[in-house]
């Protein structure tokens, strides 16, 4: 299945705010359902490759994060091809770093292990509610080459 990153609004076809029912109606029964300490439920589908967060408060899509293994798109761009982060942080114009991970906040999208060789390479797109409440003092201006 292809998804495609709308900034704010999700990973079409599933949208910030979505039921968890509808997310099942959408991809079938997740390989894993679970809650962390604090409530927040979450769905993995395909093992690690996508996982899907749920609000405590509505119960509804609140992030939704990929592996390598999904085709996920931005603007026609494959956001795993390596040509693809570099033009994402350009149109960003302002990428931050924060504890390895590159934040786009402009486009509500995170990429973990983007700049190393090492390690699985994760996409994350968040909500304005999540961008807005991230700590600043954490940020750090990241130089796109």
């Amino acid at each position: 299945m292809r998804f495609e990153i709308e900034p704010f609004e999700g990973a079409v076809p599933i949208r910030f705010g979505m039921s968890e029912a509808d997310v099942v109606r959408i991809l079938g029964d997740p390989e894993h359902a679970g809650a962390n300490s604090s409530g927040y439920r979450n769905y993995t589908y395909g093992g690690p490759v996508m996982s899907i967060g749920f609000a405590k408060e509505d119960r509804g899509v609140n992030h939704v994060a990929f592996s390598a293994e999904v085709e996920v798109v931005f603007r026609g761009l494959n956001v795993f091809e390596p040509s693809a982060f570099e033009q994402m942080c350009k149109l960003d114009g302002n990428p931050l770093e924060c504890f390895g991970s590159i934040m786009l906040l402009k486009l509500g999208i995170e990429f973990n292990g983007f700049t190393s060789e090492e390690g699985a390479k994760v996409v994350a797109i968040l909500p304005r509610e999540v961008v807005a409440i991230l700590d600043g003092k954490h940020l750090k201006p990241f130089p796109v080459v």
